[in-house]
C-alpha cells in the first residue's frame, strides 16, 4: 500500500499522522517531501528527505516500494501538487490519500481545498480518506466539523466518524523524555511496583512520570489502531 498525507494547512499533525500512525502499521518506507518545517526523524522515525521540485526523483523511489507513506509539508503541498498534474496520472501511484484536520477554521477551510485540488487533478473520492486529529473525548464531530460534514454528502471523499485521534498530550511529554513512542510502548517495566523501591523525591517524581508516559502511550496506541482500521475502512 502507498500512502500521501497532506493538506494546505500546517499544525494539523501530518508528520505525527505519517510517522506514528501509518508509517509502522504499514511496515512502510516514509518520504518527507518538506523544505521549512520538522520532519518525522525527531520521532525516531528513519526519514528520506526531498522537495516538492524533485518530483521525478519522488516518483521513481514510490515506485521502487512495495509501501511508502508520503509525508508533504504544508510549505510544499501546492507545488507537490503542481508537479503530480505535470506528470500525468502519478496521482494513480497513490493507494490513498489521507488529510489530517483539526477543528480550526482556518485548517477546515484549507482542508476542503485540498480535497477540491485533489479531485480537481483527477483522485477518486473513494482514494481521499479525511482524518480527524487531536479531538476531544467530548467532541460531537458533526457539530465540530461542520463544514466538513456538509460538503461531505456530496461524495467527493470518504469520512468516517472512527478515523479519530483523540488528543494525547504523550507527545508533548515524550519530547523531554527522549524516547519515541515505539520505545515508551515497548517498555514493560513494571513502575508501579519500582516506585515502592525508590527512596528520595527526585527517583519517585521521574518514576510516577514515567509511569504516567507508559499509560498514556499505551492509550494512545490502541487509539491509533482503531483510527487506522476505520481509515481505511471503505
Amino acid at each position: 500500500m502507498k500512502v500521501c498525507v497532506l493538506n494546505f494547512s500546517g499544525n494539523v499533525g501530518k508528520t505525527t499522522v505519517a510517522a506514528n500512525l501509518l508509517t509502522p502499521r504499514m511496515g512502510a518506507t516514509l518520504f518527507s517531501v518538506e523544505s521549512l518545517n520538522q520532519d518525522a526523524e525527531g520521532d525516531g522515525v528513519e526519514v528520506k528527505r526531498l522537495r516538492a521540485e524533485r518530483f521525478g526523483q519522488l516518483q521513481r523511489q514510490i515506485l521502487e516500494h512495495d509501501r511508502v507513506v508520503v509525508d508533504v509539508g504544508a510549505s510544499n503541498a501546492e507545488m507537490f501538487l503542481e508537479m503530480m498534474g505535470e506528470y500525468a496520472d502519478s496521482h494513480r501511484d497513490y493507494d490513498y490519500f489521507v488529510v489530517p484536520t483539526v477543528k480550526a477554521r482556518k485548517q477546515t477551510a484549507d482542508t476542503l481545498n485540498t480535497i477540491q485540488a485533489l479531485r480537481r487533478l483527477g483522485v477518486e473520492p473513494e482514494r481521499i480518506r479525511v482524518l480527524f486529529n487531536k479531538v476531544g473525548l467530548r467532541d460531537v464531530l458533526s457539530e465540530e466539523f461542520e463544514q466538513l460534514f456538509g460538503v461531505a454528502a456530496d461524495g467527493d471523499f470518504i469520512l468516517n466518524e472512527d478515523a479519530k485521534l483523540i488528543d494525547n498530550e504523550v507527545f508533548e511529554l515524550i519530547k523531554d523524555s527522549e524516547q519515541t513512542l515505539a520505545q515508551v510502548i515497548a517498555d514493560d517495566a513494571d513502575h508501579r511496583e519500582a516506585l515502592r523501591h525508590e527512596t528520595t523525591p527526585e527517583g519517585k517524581s521521574a518514576r510516577i512520570d514515567r509511569l504516567a508516559l507508559k499509560r498514556l502511550s499505551t492509550s494512545c496506541a490502541a487509539n491509533m489502531d482503531s483510527a487506522y482500521a476505520a481509515l481505511f475502512t471503505s
